[in-house]
């Protein structure tokens, strides 16, 4: 009995395999190739580098201007002020010689 069973879903199972699609995947027309798209893609990537590029050029230019008419005394403090930013980023203590001789200590 069990063996009649197993033969009939047999049967059924291979006659639904036998029904399947034999003319492969069809396109729709919005869809593009693979190597259309991956060329679209080279390109639009290529255009983000370009912006990118460019922008960090204006930044460079824009920086070197800034520092260029700045005075000597400015660049001096702003030389000290970022060695002091970076310090307290990484959580450092001012050097004991530099607390010691603070100027305004009490």
């Amino acid at each position: 009995m069990r063996r009649k069973h197993w033969m009939a879903l047999l049967f059924v199972v291979m006659s639904v395999v036998a029904y399947g699609q034999t003319d492969g995947p069809v396109k729709l027309p919005h869809e593009k190739g693979k190597k259309q798209q991956a060329s679209g893609d080279r390109q639009s990537q290529k255009a983000k580098q370009k912006q990118l590029r460019d922008n960090r050029r204006m930044e460079k230019k824009i920086r070197k201007r800034t520092k260029k008419i700045q005075s000597k005394e400015t660049l001096k403090r702003m030389r000290k002020n970022k060695k002091k930013a970076k310090r307290q980023v990484e959580h450092k203590r001012d050097p004991f010689y530099i607390r010691w001789f603070r100027k305004g200590r009490n």
